[in-house]
């Protein structure tokens, strides 16, 4: 009778310990995904401008507030 118990409490032991590293990995892999999708939206967000021949100083923060007004008027 005690070796039942005991057997049955072995292997309720390893079922958990089992279920904990699934758990584990899931959490690894969707941690990872997360991650990945962070990224990928930090990389949406980026726009490119190329500043146009001649934009040095001091013109380009005219030229930033310009692009910034138009940008904000297609919204």
């Amino acid at each position: 009778m005690a070796e039942s118990h005991i057997h049955t409490l072995q292997s309720t032991k390893k079922r958990m310990e089992e279920e904990v590293q699934y758990f584990t990995n899931q959490h690894t892999l969707m941690a990872a995904k997360l991650e990945d999708q962070e990224g990928r939206v930090r990389w949406n967000n980026i726009r490119v401008v190329v500043f146009p021949e001649g934009a040095e100083v001091p013109s380009v923060d005219l030229f930033l507030e310009d692009l910034i007004t138009l940008r904000s008027k297609r919204l």
